[in-house]
């Protein structure tokens, strides 16, 4: 049950809660059964009875959060001084404790060992199909009053809400640029940085993020498998196939908020908010010229070459 991976850690291999004693793993394992555990018979042994009265005497004196043990403080430390000393050999994301590495390794092995008894989708994480069981669960449904999409948690709700609102609370300290979510500002992020991690093994092009990688390869293997049900038109990604199932629903859930007129695809608000705001981002290298789309751009630059 224990995988003692050196000589100062003991692992669970239930939920890869860490320990520095065997023993405390083992009072541990218990929480894992109906049964509970045993009272300890050596008082001497302060660590094992504070696991079983829940004591926890040791404070951090930023965020006042308690520990049983002193080694998890001085870990939890270092949350404070932004220390991460456990890195990721294969995309260099770094962590504070070696538990969370090893979580983050699934990601890489692709190993998702939580498993939905229902529908057999599977997760890295516990916690994502604790969520994700919210889906089977009629009652905790979460309807958006403005386009009555329902969500299967309170905070896929509250960011949908942005879509409508235009809320944009995460936004980028080196250009400004403002996103929904937090993930999307991470990615976005990776622009700046030119990281592009994910490399294609058949032609070498590379990518920001993974997802982006596994609809390239689809190119190679000609492989379409999201298909349109009322048409049988096939597409790479499901994103590209929700985009094109609007067509047929008429369906245009981001609008506008100075304008009110609507769109059926994120991409298609942002490129109109440009006619709004004045943003010219795409500038001719020859005469200085800037457009708010790239398609002007490039029916202007033909002006340039027919000038030769």
């Amino acid at each position: 049950m224990s995988t003692n991976v050196d000589k100062k850690s003991y692992i669970c291999d239930i939920c890869e809660k860490s320990f520095t004693l065997i023993c405390n793993l083992k009072i541990h394992l218990f929480t894992h059964k109906d049964e509970k555990p045993r009272v300890c018979e050596r008082s001497d042994q302060k660590k094992h009875v504070r696991i079983q009265t829940g004591e926890k005497p040791f404070v951090c004196n930023l965020c006042n959060k308690s520990f049983t043990l002193n080694h998890n403080l001085k870990r939890h430390f270092l949350t404070h001084a932004g220390e991460k000393r456990y890195a990721c050999v294969m995309c260099s994301k770094s962590f504070t404790a070696k538990c969370n590495l090893n979580r983050h390794m699934r990601i890489h092995r692709n190993e998702k060992p939580y498993v939905c008894q229902i529908c057999n989708l599977s997760y890295v994480q516990k916690c994502n199909l604790d969520r994700h069981m919210n889906v089977h669960n009629s009652q905790k449904r979460h309807e958006c009053d403005t386009c009555s999409k329902t969500f299967a948690t309170k905070d896929y709700l509250r960011n949908h809400y942005r879509i409508h609102s235009g809320e944009k609370p995460h936004v980028c300290d080196v250009c400004c640029k403002s996103f929904i979510h937090r993930s999307d500002l991470s990615r976005h992020m990776n622009i700046h940085s030119g990281e592009k991690t994910y490399t294609c093994e058949i032609c070498s092009k590379s990518f920001l993020t993974k997802s982006s990688l596994l609809c390239h390869t689809r190119i190679h293997a000609g492989d379409k498998p999201h298909v349109c049900d009322k048409c049988n038109k096939a597409f790479l990604s499901k994103t590209d196939l929700n985009l094109h199932i609007r067509r047929h629903t008429g369906e245009k859930p981001y609008k506008c908020i100075i304008c009110s007129k609507c769109f059926s695809s994120k991409v298609y608000l942002n490129l109109h908010m440009r006619t709004h705001s004045g943003e010219k981002p795409y500038v001719c290298d020859m005469c200085g010229k800037a457009f708010g789309w790239k398609c002007s751009l490039n029916a202007h630059l033909r002006l340039h070459s027919n000038e030769k």
